[in-house]
């Protein structure tokens, strides 16, 4: 089982946005995709199309991207592009995974360095739509030699009323408690004999990231399902905590609180 831990999401750092189909409105506007928060603020179009294009000043190794938040009915039609209209994988066809938030994402199979994304929406039908942000980010793939475990477990906020417990369901939150397990160099950056690691270490991404730092973590990335199950955006809650098991052997926790 693969897993892997998205980050450093272009749009976040995007100082230009485009509406291409002139569909989506002047307010909400729709540089509220660049916004880490969700569902609102928000971009909104309408009718049954629209394509945007975002873009910053550094380029970014793309290998996830996605759109969070968004309420698209199943059935309608999401392809990525790169900003001169080369598709970036296969179309995406909405459908809402069981009851997991209104989130769209698509592991593509290597990375490509971009300054600019493109999204075209179609098959949308009638009425408004809004999307919380668009995510196109670099990714850590937990590889065989580094174990990882993860513990689901809800954060959900629960008001307790007249003697009995009622669940917010509007507010429920998914929280990922999660641990790798790998060398010293995997894990802190540097190999056990003083040497500076070579590869992508815990410690390095992990501040890179920082405190609270947007991302999207997937336990398994055995097929689409599981990403569509498993994965949740959220923020890095508590980022590392690295510590020593045995030898050569050390571990990182870290925690994800999902935002939906």
């Amino acid at each position: 089982m693969t897993g892997f831990l998205s980050y450093s999401n272009l749009a976040f750092e995007a100082t230009t946005f485009t509406d291409v189909g002139t569909s989506f409105s002047a307010s909400p506007p729709l540089s509220n995709l660049g916004t880490p928060q969700v569902p609102d603020p928000s971009a909104e179009f309408t009718g049954a199309s629209a394509e945007f294009t975002l873009a910053g000043a550094t380029a970014r190794d793309v290998k996830l991207v996605g759109l969070i938040s968004h309420d698209l009915p199943d059935g309608a039609s999401v392809q990525f592009k790169q900003s001169g209209g080369t598709n970036i994988g296969s179309a995406i066809t909405v459908a809402r995974y069981k009851n997991r938030p209104n989130n769209i994402y698509l592991l593509l199979d290597s990375a490509l360095s971009l300054t600019a994304i493109r999204c075209a929406i179609t098959s949308a039908g009638s009425g408004a739509h809004n999307i919380g942000t668009i995510w196109a980010g670099q990714v850590w793939e937990f590889g065989q030699l580094q174990g990882q475990r993860w513990s689901p477990q809800s954060s959900a906020s629960v008001t307790r009323v007249a003697g009995t417990d009622w669940v917010r369901a509007g507010v429920r939150r998914r929280g990922f408690p999660g641990a790798l397990i790998g060398t010293r160099g995997e894990i802190l950056g540097v190999n056990a004999d003083g040497t500076a690691y070579s590869g992508e270490d815990a410690e390095t991404i992990f501040t890179e990231i920082g405190q609270y730092g947007p991302v999207i973590y997937c336990p398994s990335s055995l097929s689409q399902s599981t990403i569509d199950a498993t994965a949740i955006y959220g923020v890095l809650e508590s980022p590392g905590s690295p510590e020593h098991i045995e030898g050569d052997v050390f571990r990182a926790r870290f925690n994800v609180l999902e935002s939906r």
